[in-house]
């Protein structure tokens, strides 16, 4: 993508970054290259890896990295057929997975927010390709069951969240 940018700026003007999600030290190191060596504008980061939530601790350094450099964050949803709707199901039927499982992965953000692990980074960025997917068809229930995707400012007076 670096050289893709760098042959036609006129193009585009910038690209973000994909990182090595298996391995968060990996993929803290190379967000610093992609983003300083490479001239990378943020990083796209999947919603969970490998079923794992954002708001694992192991995630820190690569948040810390963005926020380091005021650079966003991309959220992708990721989630697949293969992610039962039923217990007593292998797979998701009917294209569920795919018309609610996403939007419901791309407001894996608020478990981010309420886990505290983005508190420290609250002045950089984030971009949900899906708009906050469920938290706008669902703003009557977020405030009241403490999963606010305010702010963090606004968040620390939560009691649930």
């Amino acid at each position: 993508m670096a050289e893709l940018v760098a042959r036609h700026p006129h193009r585009f003007p910038g690209f973000v970054a994909s990182l090595p999600y298996n391995d968060p030290d990996a993929a803290a190191r190379e967000a610093t290259r992609a983003l300083d060596d490479l001239g990378a504008r943020g990083i796209q980061m999947f919603t969970n890896i490998r079923g794992t939530p954002l708001s694992a601790p192991a995630y820190l350094p690569i948040f810390e990295t963005l926020a380091a450099r005021d650079l966003p964050i991309w959220l992708h949803p990721y989630r697949g057929a293969d992610v039962a709707d039923y217990k007593t199901e292998d797979r998701s039927q009917y294209e569920i997975w795919w018309t609610f499982g996403w939007p419901y992965e791309t407001s894996a953000a608020s478990r981010a927010w309420c886990s505290r692990v983005l508190r420290p980074l609250s002045e950089s960025e984030d971009h949900h390709p899906s708009h906050g997917a469920m938290a706008p068809y669902f703003a009557g229930r977020v405030g009241p069951a403490g999963t606010s995707l305010a702010p963090a400012r606004r968040m620390r007076t939560s009691r649930r969240c």
